[in-house]
């Protein structure tokens, strides 16, 4: 019974910025009714006072809630009070976040783009590129230093929910000049450095790190609490192990493959897992073509 008032509460409280916005429309056709000289842009002012009242209500309603979207693990549960402030805060943010076409004009100026990102809790400066389909939530976890890019489709993923029933929280940095490509995903606790490039598809786990100046190619994948050095390039379609080191100042060659929690410090340790690699795969090739003409010579 509890759960059930507590869903109902979350919904109505999550509706009554749609409930300012219909009222503010109709009183405003009516008041714009007495004059008949506005009889051609009543609908358009009517409808413009009335996003307004949703956006700045969608915003009003959350700030209670901008200190509750915290760090940490909890139970996903609407009877956790936790869990209760994220899902009004994350409810109301997606009252705009999936509204695109007002979302994409708020986001289309760096005054109404500065209102959105702070009226939901974002503390940090706002002079970023964000794609209107990037997903993004818990804005107060977020920081996006100066000219930091992210792409279309790509994902900023500061909670994430586990089979057991819980979700963990946290933040994700994304430093100055440094683009977060399509497709790519961020977890939670990333640190990404300045003038960092992560490429189409990059996946950068949980709390891993990624220092300045790292440039990575297409589908890179770095496991949680992975490390990258500066100036290192990551070649494509190579991965990186769960909690490994590598770099500084490598270059990780395409399709290469770290060990998980192996440290790479060197050029000559790279080259020789890439020696590793090809002998392994020469001798894969020559064990199927001895596989294929033993068949053949069976066969007749």
């Amino acid at each position: 019974m509890k759960r059930t008032i507590r869903s109902l509460a979350v919904f109505f409280y999550v509706m009554l910025p749609w409930l300012f916005s219909l009222i503010t429309f109709e009183l405003t056709f009516q008041v714009l009714n007495k004059y008949p000289s506005l009889t051609g842009v009543r609908l358009v002012v009517a409808a413009l006072f009335s996003i307004l009242i949703f956006v700045a209500g969608s915003a009003a309603l959350s700030r209670p809630f901008h200190k509750k979207i915290q760090e940490g693990q909890m139970k996903r549960d609407i009877l956790e009070n936790k869990y209760l402030f994220r899902a009004i805060y994350g409810r109301l943010w997606i009252n705009i976040f999936y509204f695109k076409p007002l979302y994409v004009i708020l986001l289309s100026t760096s005054f109404l783009k500065s209102f959105l990102f702070r009226s939901f809790g974002y503390k940090g400066q706002t002079d970023f590129n964000m794609a209107p389909d990037a997903w993004i939530r818990d804005l107060p976890l977020l920081t996006l230093e100066k000219s930091a890019y992210v792409a279309n489709r790509a994902t900023l993923g500061t909670n994430i929910c586990l089979s057991d029933g819980k979700a963990v929280v946290g933040p994700i940095r994304i430093g100055e000049n440094s683009l977060v490509g399509h497709l790519a995903i961020v977890g939670l606790g990333a640190k990404i450095g300045k003038q960092v490039d992560l490429g189409v598809r990059g996946l950068v786990g949980i709390r891993s790190s990624i220092e300045d100046y790292v440039k990575f190619a297409g589908n890179v994948t770095i496991n949680h609490g992975s490390k990258i050095g500066e100036k290192t390039r990551v070649g494509a379609q190579v991965y990186v192990g769960l909690r490994s080191t590598v770099g500084p100042n490598l270059t990780v060659p395409s399709g290469c493959i770290i060990p998980d929690g192996k440290t790479v410090t060197t050029q000559s340790e790279v080259d020789a897992m890439i020696d590793g690699i090809t002998k392994s795969m020469k001798a894969a090739s020559t064990s199927v073509e001895s596989i294929l003409a033993k068949f053949e010579t069976s066969h007749g």
